[in-house]
């Protein structure tokens, strides 16, 4: 091939002007040679460098090139540019890298790893760019519904859920709100009545109930007054007698007793004295004799225990101690000597002893102290000396043998020594000096005489008796104590009996002894028995009070 190519080019520089010379004795010139079989000197052809003398030409190495003819040194071979190689010795010239190649030594292309690609006239391969598949050198786009990161030899598929509509994609979208994504190639908006409330669906879903759903927009909550199922693409209005809040499934029956004339309103109550039944649009009014329930439902005569002045104002509730039956128009108060606990109910007679002055929901007990001749009338204060307890119809007077100081309580039995032998006495009287009060409901009892004493005795006697022996009968007494020295005769001429007991500080009789001057108990002297008058015993006596 050299050979072929010295004698081409040899060829070439017969045509030459100089191109040849006559082969001096000492040999060719410098970038001279001599051609074979011939004697002539032949100019060096470009691709190689001849020293001269007998030297054939000598071409440049692989990776240098010469393209000037008539060289004479190794250093007329230049190295090939950085991209661009030389196979063959002796080229005059260095050919571009191929694309997929690289040229690291300017002699032989490399072919680009997988994942790598170049260009034409690359000393080296690059990694494969994002979005590009790099396979035998070359880099191509990732095609739809795929990407790369890069440096990959191959593009990966989008996750499911995401896409890519075009080439060359270095990463997958996820699929948007309201849209779904059935392949990776492209995203497809939802179609309307439907949505997606996330990114990433493959599917759309029905709108939901009380919601609308344009094409590819999210859900808007149905206005008060429309509704919607599931899966409507707009809402719809509801109709006269029913209404709906906002976002609602479906319209509400307007309840009885009120109104609904605007359906995106709340039900407006119906006003007193008209009434309207379920799903009505309007109320309806009663009639001028009759009112409206509580629950605006149904007219009808007023209800008990309430007055009805007017068809449109609400019944007004009887005041405490007044009563109406059903359809009154008024409330009527309660009478006296009548109770009115309910104002629904008729009136309940209050019992004896009790009144009622009228208006009264309770019969009031006719207090202690006072009297009650019918259940109409007020209490009367029962008078001095009588009384009444809770509740009495009358006032009681006061019984014998007993006080009433206060009407209002139970007569009070006379203390020992005190009387009371009349009715109606606020207080006892203290039994007289002289007196005997056994039974205080009698009067006091005069006392017997204890001994009548002649002249001479008279004022020892009466001394004795009065201050020692206590012969006149105490304040207060109960009974007659006799004189304990001396008997006489009683004022109806009978003794003095019973005889007292021992203990009884003032005997019931007495008798001085003639013999042992003390006194004795015994009975009453006899009627007709006196003391006789003898300074023997008057002695004896002063003797006796002496000791």
């Amino acid at each position: 091939m050299k050979f072929f190519l010295i004698l081409v080019a040899l060829s070439g520089l017969l045509h030459l002007p100089g191109a040849y010379a006559s082969i001096p004795q000492q040999g060719c010139d410098p970038g001279f040679a001599p051609v074979i079989a011939s004697d002539v000197c032949a100019q060096c052809s470009a691709g190689f460098f001849c020293a001269g003398g007998f030297l054939a030409p000598q071409p440049c190495a692989p990776g240098f090139h010469n393209q000037l003819p008539g060289q004479t040194s190794l250093s007329a071979c230049l190295p090939c540019a950085s991209g661009y190689y030389a196979t063959n010795a002796g080229s005059v010239s260095c050919s571009a890298c191929p694309a997929g190649y690289s040229c690291p030594n300017g002699i032989t292309p490399v072919l680009c790893a997988s994942g790598t690609y170049s260009a034409a006239a690359s000393t080296s391969c690059t990694p494969c760019p994002a979005g590009s598949q790099c396979r035998n050198g070359t880099a191509l786009p990732c095609p739809a519904g795929q990407y790369s990161a890069g440096s990959s030899s191959a593009c990966t598929n989008c996750a499911v859920g995401e896409y890519v509509s075009s080439t060359g994609a270095s990463q997958c979208a996820p699929c948007p709100r309201n849209s779904q994504c059935p392949s990776t190639t492209a995203a497809v908006l939802c179609a309307a009545g439907t949505y997606t409330a996330a990114t990433g669906q493959t599917t759309c879903f029905p709108c939901p109930a009380g919601s609308q759903c344009a094409a590819g927009s999210d859900p808007q909550a149905c206005a008060p007054g429309q509704f919607s199922a599931a899966g409507a693409a707009s809402c719809s209005s509801c109709s006269a007698g029913s209404f709906s809040a906002a976002g609602s499934s479906s319209c509400t029956t307007c309840p009885a007793g009120s109104s609904c004339l605007v359906p995106a309103s709340a039900p407006v109550p119906c006003a007193y004295g008209s009434i309207s039944a379920a799903g009505s649009s309007a109320c309806t009014a009663c009639s001028s004799t009759t009112v409206s329930s509580a629950n605006r439902t149904t007219c009808g005569p007023c209800p008990a225990g309430h007055t009805c002045t007017s068809a449109t104002a609400a019944p007004s509730p009887c005041t405490p101690g007044s009563y109406a039956f059903t359809g009154s128009a008024q409330c009527t108060s309660c009478p006296a000597g009548f109770m009115c606990p309910s104002t629904t109910a008729a009136p309940l007679a209050c019992s004896a002893g009790a009144y009622a002055l009228g208006a009264a929901t309770t019969c009031t007990v006719c207090p202690a102290g006072s009297f009650c001749t019918n259940t109409t009338s007020a209490p009367q204060a029962c008078s001095a000396g009588s009384y009444s307890l809770a509740g009495a119809g009358s006032c009681t007077p006061c019984p014998t043998g007993h006080a009433c100081p206060d009407p209002a309580v139970s007569p009070v039995p006379c203390a020992a020594g005190f009387y009371s032998s009349s009715l109606r006495a606020t207080t006892c009287t203290a039994c007289p000096s002289g007196y005997a009060c056994a039974n205080a409901n009698l009067g006091p009892v005069a006392c017997t005489l204890g001994q009548v004493c002649l002249f001479a005795c008279f004022f020892v006697c009466l001394f004795v008796s009065l201050f020692v022996l206590g012969w006149l009968a105490p304040f207060n007494s109960t009974r007659c104590p006799t004189h304990p020295l001396f008997c006489s005769m009683s004022r109806t001429g009978q003794p003095v009996s019973p005889a007292p007991k021992v203990t009884d500080v003032r005997p019931a009789a007495c008798q001085l002894s003639s013999v042992h001057l003390v006194p004795t108990l015994q009975p009453a002297c006899p009627p007709a028995q006196r003391a006789p008058l003898d300074l023997t015993v008057l002695l004896r006596l002063a003797l006796h009070l002496h000791a």
